[in-house]
């Protein structure tokens, strides 16, 4: 789970300033995704963006090959082993409850949202 989360981290720390475009479909139109808002219980679109960049992975990869290929570096010896920084929060993945004032009958009464509009 510990490792998870770090992978999490460093996918979000490689991705989160930058300003990736909005995806488009093949006929060059941006693409957007039809979304149910309970609160409102209207229809939204949302604009769909590019996939983020996953270059991390294979940097972590080349410096484990490098690390592997190092012949200082001795399999069970503790002084070669790699220092891991411990996560800064210790609530992380915790799920927070809401107040019973959120919690009200927004759907229909089968217990689904309304359909979309339709789209000409």
């Amino acid at each position: 789970m510990q490792a998870r989360t770090m992978l999490a981290v460093m996918d979000h720390n490689e991705n989160h300033n930058t300003q990736r475009e909005q995806a488009k479909t093949a006929s060059g139109l941006q693409r957007h995704d039809v979304v149910f808002q309970r609160q409102s219980k209207q229809w939204t679109a949302r604009p769909v963006y590019q996939e983020t960049t996953q270059t991390f992975r294979n940097n972590m990869m080349d410096a484990v090959i490098q690390r592997r290929l190092d012949p200082s570096v001795k399999y069970k010896d503790p002084l070669s082993h790699m220092k891991v920084p411990h996560l800064a929060a210790k609530n992380l993945g915790r799920r927070m409850s809401l107040p019973d004032t959120h919690r009200g009958s927004q759907l229909q009464t089968d217990g689904h949202p309304p359909h979309p509009p339709s789209i000409p």
